[in-house]
């Protein structure tokens, strides 16, 4: 890994751990203007460390910027949402680009997409009634592109079985933990944990640098 790419990652490292910081003692005005640096200094790893930069990967980091900036606003609160959902879909096309199907067992790759089901079933259950349908049907279309994102990964991590195709395994399942969590503390207030904000933060940073890591071709 040359210099340029460990100074951004140590860069991200402390925007990671301001935004943390800020969202466990809830400092409002720092999260706005701390949260950007997060995945720019991350998109900054990335196109340092690749050995050859996928523009898909770059698409996905920078809609995901888009997403933290606009999520940090209720009234661009599905914008933003649409905004991460841009960044599955470039995730899943760049994964997938890497991955032989023809290479895995019919079997494996149904077992575990039933697996998904079940997980993206139950979070919708688990959303119930508590918003209007619109909202709902969004949320759902949300979780079909996160559970694809992740399943992507995994297909990748099976056909590939290197060190960094199982980073970027892991890091998408960290996503799925951190976007649940959004859920809870969007539909199901009741039963949020406290603290939440910081839940998020400390499972989404992680997993974005997983996927960067993984991506990056060195391992």
């Amino acid at each position: 890994m040359n210099t340029t790419a460990i100074v951004f990652l140590c860069l991200f490292g402390l925007a990671a751990a301001g935004q943390m910081t800020a969202c466990f003692f809830q400092i409002t005005t720092w999260r706005r203007f701390n949260k950007p640096f997060v995945l720019l200094t991350l998109i900054g790893f990335y196109l340092a460390a690749a050995k050859n930069v996928n523009p898909l990967i770059i698409a996905a980091l920078w809609f995901s910027l888009a997403g933290d900036v606009l999520l940090l606003f209720k009234k661009l609160f599905k914008i933003g949402g649409l905004a991460f959902f841009g960044a599955h879909v470039c995730y899943i096309a760049a994964f997938l680009q890497q991955t032989d199907l023809k290479a895995l067992d019919v079997g494996h790759i149904s077992a575990a997409g039933a697996i998904y089901l079940l997980i993206l079933i139950g979070g919708r259950l688990f959303i119930g009634k508590r918003k209007d349908f619109r909202s709902r049907m969004l949320a759902v279309g949300y979780m079909l592109g996160l559970g694809a994102m992740s399943l992507s990964a995994l297909l990748r991590w099976w056909s590939m079985g290197t060190l960094g195709a199982g980073l970027v395994f892991a890091g998408s399942v960290l996503f799925m933990i951190s976007d649940f969590s959004v859920c809870v503390r969007t539909f199901r207030k009741d039963i949020a944990p406290p603290k939440i904000d910081f839940i998020i933060m400390a499972t989404y940073a992680p997993a974005q640098l997983l996927i960067a890591l993984g991506m990056t071709g060195l391992w």
